[in-house]
């Protein structure tokens, strides 16, 4: 509260103001330099094409990925396809197996007929 370091206080907040208004002036200065200037522009320039390079690098990302969703739509559509057919198939085969196992059975007991019909044959021609 004594006037004297209120006045120092004053002193140095307006030194600030005054140093910081300094620095802006010198920068406002500075940007309006040709060289500078034309320096910001290039670095701008330059900021852009790298700008435009990205949006072109996404713009291909985007384009592969849909190209690899469309790819692994028709992988998904192909393999259930493929499942389908496999059921088929199996269902067929086990068909075929009782066909077979059928036939077999046949088979054997006409051989067992065949069989006990020479036997016949062979008593009929023994006795």
């Amino acid at each position: 509260d004594n006037p004297s370091v209120l006045l120092d206080q004053i002193m140095q907040e307006n030194q600030e103001k005054i140093w910081s208004a300094k620095q802006n002036l010198q920068e406002s200065q500075e940007d309006q330099n040709p060289k500078k200037l034309q320096n910001k522009i290039n670095q701008l320039r330059k900021r852009f094409k790298m700008l435009e390079l990205d949006e072109d690098q996404l713009t291909s990302q985007r384009e592969h990925i849909q190209a690899l969703k469309e790819n692994l739509q028709r992988e998904k559509d192909l393999n259930s396809t493929l499942m389908n057919k496999l059921e088929q198939l199996e269902k067929e085969k086990s068909q075929v197996e009782k066909e077979y196992l059928s036939y077999r059975k046949e088979l054997e007991e006409t051989t067992e007929h065949n069989s006990n019909l020479e036997k016949c044959i062979e008593n009929l021609d023994s006795a």
